[in-house]
């Protein structure tokens, strides 16, 4: 029976978008899920098409098979953190702690070789590797003459000529860019990580902690800031407000500053206030500039090519900010624009 006759469902597969890293994940996933459906839809093409000859070629080999089921559990947890990371509320500590937890997670694939190739080859129906090139089957190590004594040569056969040529490099490229995120992330997140834990610092520790972020911003914060730290944190522990689960979708720095804000003492803790807005409108990611250039097309298109430069930008953001835009109300704005663009009617006789 065909797939065609049959009452089976697969995702439908999707092309990588350029403008859009994850949606590698959402391409792959299709894939992986249906491998049985499409590979059995290429058999069928394959009678009439070469170029469904030459995907199922490929479809069929161990390698991809074992690739398909390795990137669709790496790309659906990187692009959940990714998610996670791009959103409106997204603050460093939480950003840099999924990092962290996300390179642990990707290290520990190194290990677990013998569960996707046996995964691979129950998918792929494959008990042998099909080189995608053209290598011998067995590669020798030679000794070097400096070895003691006169040992045989080393042969690799060809399922840990793969895991140490393809599937460890994977790995360790993933660790190593998340290696270099979180470095760059974490000298910011040195100067105001131990914010989310004043209210179990100790006098000491605060103190270390102010005089280091006061050095380096300088010019928006003073030397008051660490005798301010201890009278916030003393406020917090005593204001039922804070702890309770009111406004736990925000983050502890948010709902530090909306505390703040709220009860108007932006005069009895300047600094504290000003050191929780440096941090908040910290950027966690570059996901602006993704945003932009794919929005950039749906606008800039043959139909708008006399568009000025500003109102360009204008409805750039517009799309970019679409979620904060649907909740602003019209009417105000719909009066003072017809109130400006409105004819005066003259009355009386013309002189």
């Amino acid at each position: 029976m065909s797939v065609s006759e049959s009452n089976q469902r697969c995702l439908v597969p999707k092309r990588v978008d350029t403008t859009r890293w994850g949606s590698r994940g959402d391409a792959v996933k299709p894939v992986n899920n249906g491998y049985t459906q499409y590979k059995e839809v290429l058999s069928e093409l394959s009678e009439s098409s070469y170029e469904a000859k030459g995907l199922l070629k490929v479809l069929c080999k161990l390698e991809t098979s074992i690739y398909l089921v390795l990137w669709d559990d790496l790309l659906q947890r990187i692009n959940s953190v990714s998610k996670k990371v791009q959103g409106y509320n997204a603050d460093l500590n939480t950003s840099v702690s999924l990092l962290i937890s996300l390179r642990s997670f990707i290290a520990s694939f190194r290990e677990k070789f013998p569960e996707y190739e046996k995964l691979g080859m129950n998918k792929s129906g494959c008990l042998t590797y099909q080189r995608s090139e053209k290598r011998p089957r067995k590669q020798s190590v030679k000794m070097t003459p400096l070895d003691y004594g006169h040992s045989k040569e080393a042969e690799l056969s060809d399922s840990d000529h793969f895991r140490i040529n393809c599937y460890i490099p994977v790995i360790d490229h993933l660790t190593t860019a998340l290696d270099q995120r979180i470095a760059a992330y974490q000298e910011v997140v040195g100067y105001f990580g131990f914010i989310r834990q004043l209210h179990i610092l100790s006098d000491a520790e605060i103190k270390v902690h102010a005089s280091n972020t006061v050095k380096m911003y300088s010019d928006d914060l003073d030397d008051d800031l660490y005798p301010e730290l201890l009278h916030f944190k003393h406020y917090i522990i005593d204001i039922p407000e804070f702890q309770s689960e009111n406004g736990q979708e925000l983050c502890v720095e948010g709902r530090m500053y909306k505390l703040i804000i709220k009860h108007s003492l932006e005069d009895v803790y300047p600094n504290t206030c000003s050191l929780l807005e440096i941090y908040l409108t910290l950027m966690t990611t570059n996901v602006t500039c993704e945003r932009a250039f794919s929005k950039l097309k749906l606008r800039k298109n043959r139909l708008s090519a006399s568009m000025t430069q500003t109102r360009l930008n204008d409805l750039s953001i517009m799309d970019i900010e679409y979620d904060l835009l649907k909740d602003i109300s019209y009417s105000e704005i719909i009066e003072d624009f017809a109130e400006r663009k409105s004819r005066k009617v003259l009355t009386g006789s013309r002189v």
